[in-house]
């Protein structure tokens, strides 16, 4: 018996470790800042659909599906301007701008760290599985990148970003950038 816990207890904390603090944005934006967007994360204890859907609304943020996977959750949302994401409980902190300029638009994003409960959980998670990875964002923007911020993977009109989990328990905000021909 005390080694079926011990594999339990192995077993739940190599699953704590791939998902806390992990999340991942998938979004397509077009030429009026609207984006689709797909989200996936370890959600909250105690969380139901129902106060996740509520955490996730905003006259500017529509919920679409959810399902969960494990102890993941994926969300797909609809956003009418991506500058307006922080609207939504779930996304307080978020800051999305918008620069346009001589046929090119500049989108900037600040997501902040994880709070002192969060990082307690990644550096548990951590321990187990050093090397576990952090956020992940993938944008399709609706022209030609023609610069980024540092670390970001471009293919045509599309950005890969991501991150250790470890730099993520040490950030208090990450910030990117990308610009792009309108």
């Amino acid at each position: 018996m005390r080694v079926r816990r011990h594999v339990e207890a192995t077993a739940f904390a190599v699953l704590l470790a791939s998902l806390t603090g992990c999340f991942t944005v998938e979004a397509r934006l077009d030429r009026n800042a609207a984006a689709s967007m797909w989200l996936t994360y370890f959600a909250p204890r105690h969380a139901t659909q129902e106060s996740e859907r509520e955490r996730m609304s905003s006259p500017h943020v529509r919920v679409g599906t959810f399902r969960n996977v494990y102890q993941l959750v994926r969300v797909d949302l609809a956003v009418d301007d991506v500058t307006r994401l922080a609207t939504a409980p779930a996304f307080d902190g978020v800051a999305v701008t918008r620069t346009p300029s001589d046929g090119a638009e500049r989108l900037d994003i600040r997501v902040p760290g994880p709070d002192a409960k969060q990082r307690a959980l990644v550096q548990s998670a951590l321990v187990m599985a050093p090397r576990s990875k952090g956020p992940r964002i993938t944008l399709t923007l609706p022209g030609r990148v023609l610069d980024t911020s540092p670390g970001i993977h471009v293919r045509g009109n599309r950005i890969k970003w991501y991150m250790p989990l470890a730099a993520y328990r040490d950030s208090t905000s990450t910030a990117l950038w990308v610009r792009y021909s309108m």
